[in-house]
């Protein structure tokens, strides 16, 4: 089936099939906590940063060097450096080792640029230790 000019969906064809179903999933079922961050991250991805803020904010009960580093990485591409310098800080008070290393084999992603582009904002916001 062809997409976008192409003979295989790409990436973005996914997430743009994936985020009606997340956001279905996310109203329908509020207590799956996971939902709703994982529909911020679809929404960082797509580059809709005040939507994924919305999504990201309301699950910081999660693993803290999960969902805050999500949350830190989207106040640095909003600007807001001083909200993501604090989300950095509560990285750190509840992951003594969250170091840049420690992210990296956290979050892999298929496309090491957007690895490179998460480490680059979370470092924008405050340098962690390699």
């Amino acid at each position: 089936m062809e997409m976008g000019g192409f003979s295989q969906p790409t990436p973005a064809d996914f997430l743009y099939r994936l985020l009606p179903a997340l956001e279905t999933l996310a109203n329908t079922h509020p207590e799956q906590l996971d939902t709703r961050f994982r529909l911020g991250m679809a929404y960082f991805m797509k580059g809709e940063y005040e939507t994924a803020l919305e999504h990201l904010r309301r699950e910081p009960n999660l693993d803290p060097l999960y969902t805050l580093t999500f949350l830190a990485a989207t106040y640095a591409e909003l600007g807001r450096l001083d909200e993501a310098k604090a989300t950095v800080g509560a990285i750190r008070a509840g992951n003594p080792d969250a170091t840049l290393a420690r992210i990296r084999s956290v979050w892999v992603f298929r496309n090491e640029a957007d690895s490179e582009r998460l480490i680059s904002l979370i470092t924008r916001a405050e340098p962690l230790h390699r």
